[in-house]
């Protein structure tokens, strides 16, 4: 790269200050469309910056939580990653952070040895594969989510397992746990880490209604589960064929769990017990935190150095964020699909807390949340009744999520028996903090353009700093 670059990456920054200082967003996505539209070679020439190879991190649920903790492993093991960090997961976004880490001349700047790691939506991982080249692909879990975009889980993973096999990563780190992905295993030709857990309290003995993995990949037969962790999540085997879960290479248990507080892990890496605490709860943050490590594990890195970065991690914007206003504090949990929404209600539920929960549900259906909002009845709600005292909906779609909370007999107090329905974000926070007491904690459920709305509103209010720099 050469001063032939300073207009199209000055061009590019200078996008990204004025959506900024306009607040028209974080300039996460912008800066990266002009590149792509005017000099899409630059990405070759970014990449072979970065020597220490590029990571991509899929799946449905956790990709944005497995690369903040896998960042930090990797910053405390000499590299120096380059992460589209506040989630936007396009080539738009990736080639966003390249221009944000770059100089005028496009040389990425570096304090150590350069590694690309980006989160990836999971229907465009298959372009990925061929643009980026990546040294290690991470396959987190596949749930349905916008069926309008990706169609069925299984389809997904099929689209997956031809395209890695046919253009592999040297190395593939899958959670084997997730039927759907274990079985991609079987043809991969190259280095493969599994993690999974083995143990936790909140461990079921069957699966849920709303489970997306029932039948075998392999000769289609109905799978047989031995615990259940976290929607179709755990150790499984089919009786008519005898494939069953893979043993993992980095294996957790969880061993302690208060609410959102905090999480204790124990994981077995690289035959050393390690123990660590996590700032955040529930399962499937211990999936994403053994992503991390079985990562480190391929890199390589030491297990206390492990046990170091996720000792420090600290989760994105609503990804279980505390926010504490005088006596009164705001948890916002991110929710886009039937299993993430069940393990964030089961997370609500434990949280050690008396009295009834505080509840606003953000309901939005533009193309990034999913056009079709359908799946909002396969949530299990009716684990609420009996235990809100005060629900509030709201988004674009908030009385079609006030109809299913009917349906579900999910009611409040004598006070506000019904919930309250008001489309507009702001007003519809005001409404709820003015209703909950000092002491109590609201519960905001937004899915994610509603986040979006939602870390503006309190940005602009103090209360926050916005959704790129958190």
């Amino acid at each position: 790269m050469g001063l032939n670059r300073i207009p199209v990456i000055g061009a590019a920054k200078a996008l990204r200050s004025t959506a900024r200082l306009l607040r028209l967003g974080g300039g996460t996505a912008l800066p990266g469309l002009v590149v792509e539209a005017v000099a899409p070679e630059y990405l070759d020439e970014w990449t072979q910056q970065l020597t220490g190879g590029i990571i991509l991190v899929s799946g449905t649920n956790g990709k944005t939580t497995t690369v903040r903790m896998t960042a930090e492993i990797l910053l405390r093991a000499g590299y120096e990653p380059v992460s589209n960090r506040a989630g936007s997961n396009l080539l738009r976004g990736i080639l966003s952070a390249l221009v944000e880490r770059s100089d005028w001349q496009g040389r990425l700047v570096l304090g150590g040895r350069g590694v690309g790691l980006f989160e990836v939506d999971e229907g465009t991982l298959p372009q990925m594969l061929g643009r980026l080249r990546p040294h290690v692909v991470v396959l987190t879990n596949l749930f349905r989510d916008q069926l309008d975009r990706y169609g069925e889980v299984e389809a997904l993973a099929r689209a997956w397992r031809r395209v890695l096999t046919g253009t592999p990563p040297e190395v593939l780190v899958v959670n084997a746990d997730d039927p759907n992905l274990a079985a991609i295993v079987d043809d991969f030709p190259k280095d493969v880490v599994l993690f999974g857990l083995e143990s936790s309290p909140f461990a079921r003995d069957s699966l849920p209604h709303a489970a997306d993995a029932r039948f075998c990949p392999r000769c289609n037969g109905p799978l047989s589960y031995a615990v259940v962790y976290y929607s179709h999540l755990g150790k499984y085997r089919c009786p008519d064929c005898g494939w069953e879960r893979p043993v993992p290479d980095v294996a957790g248990e969880v061993v302690r769990a208060q609410g959102i507080e905090s999480l204790g892990l124990a994981i077995q890496y690289g035959g050393e017990l390690l123990e660590v605490e996590l700032p955040v709860g529930g399962t499937y943050n211990a999936y994403n935190a053994l992503a991390a490590a079985a990562v480190a594990y391929a890199y390589r890195v030491p297990a206390r150095v492990v046990r170091q970065g996720l000792g420090v991690f600290q989760p994105a914007f609503g990804r279980q964020q505390v926010i504490n206003l005088g006596r009164r504090r705001v948890v916002t949990i991110l929710v886009k699909n039937p299993a993430g929404f069940n393990e964030a209600i089961n997370l609500i539920l434990s949280d050690g807390r008396d009295g009834p929960k505080n509840l606003l549900i953000i309901l939005n259906d533009r193309v990034n949340d999913g056009r079709d909002i359908s799946w909002v009845w396969d949530v299990d709600f009716d684990l609420l009744q009996g235990r809100v005292g005060l629900v509030v909906t709201s988004g674009l779609r908030a009385a079609e999520m006030a109809l299913r909370l009917k349906y579900a007999e999910v009611a409040g107090t004598a006070d506000t028996p019904e919930p309250i329905v008001e489309p507009d974000i702001r007003r519809a926070l005001d409404i709820a903090l003015d209703k909950i007491r000092p002491g109590d904690t609201l519960y905001v459920l937004p899915t994610y353009t509603a986040l979006l709305d939602l870390q503006r509103i309190l940005a602009r209010r103090g209360l926050t700093r916005p959704y790129w720099e958190a």
